[in-house]
């Protein structure tokens, strides 16, 4: 029987795998801002104090993920959208980005090591392939775009040291598509026909990322589109 780790369980996402996960009979733990009415999903404060003791807790009862999912990010909110240029950049966006989309996840690696230093647990962050450099030829999107390429950048030096004190661990930045979303709520008018994905269907291409994610190489974080093709760092 599979174990999960949840980590942003309310997410459109993180509910499309549970109910696989639920379905299949599989074991669960989540942390959620707004968890549903759920033992087995706790609350936290989106902050590291909360974490810390959730992952205590999980340890305490001997609980052994063998698959983790990181499912957090923030793009807009009611005084945040993406900038479309120079002059539309601040320096509050970039602090609360590079906090929700690259601390929080980097912080969850770093408690869940304890958790996970004997396991030979699959392990996926919710990364975006705008946070790639080398496929940026449309600008924009500043903050975010900054704090995806600092969250891929925290997650392969995370993955150099897991190899080292937890070596049967493998981490995958996943970049689910456009998925419908909150998030992508506001954009979905310029998405090409096809291209605006369920939650379910996103929730069937990560799993099959996790079967492939075992063939990779300890050390080197796997930065993968829901298709299965490699996103250029």
């Amino acid at each position: 029987m599979q174990q999960w780790l949840v980590i942003g369980a309310n997410s459109a996402l993180a509910q499309a795998v549970l109910s696989r996960v639920k379905a299949a009979g599989h074991d669960y733990r989540g942390l959620s801002r707004n968890p549903p009415d759920d033992p087995n999903l706790a609350r936290w404060q989106a902050d590291e104090t909360s974490l810390q003791a959730a992952c205590a807790q999980w340890q305490a009862e001997g609980y052994q993920p063998t698959h983790v999912l990181i499912c957090l990010g923030q793009l807009h909110n009611a005084e945040l959208q993406p900038e479309k240029r120079l002059e539309d950049l601040h320096a509050s966006a970039l602090e609360s980005l590079l906090y929700s989309n690259a601390a929080l996840p980097a912080l969850c690696l770093k408690h869940l090591l304890p958790l996970l230093k004997r396991s030979a647990a699959q392990v996926a962050i919710c990364s975006a392939r705008v946070g790639s450099i080398g496929d940026n030829h449309l600008g924009g999107w500043y903050a975010y775009r900054a704090s995806k390429a600092a969250l891929n950048m925290l997650v392969q030096t995370a993955a150099v040291e897991y190899a080292r004190r937890a070596p049967d661990v493998r981490l995958m930045l996943f970049h689910p598509g456009t998925m419908d979303s909150p998030l992508s709520k506001p954009f979905q008018a310029n998405v090409p026909a096809g291209k605006l994905f369920s939650a379910e269907f996103v929730a069937d291409c990560l799993a099959q990322r996790y079967n492939e994610l075992a063939q990779h190489e300890a050390g080197q974080a796997w930065f993968v589109d829901w298709q299965g093709q490699t996103v250029p760092w």
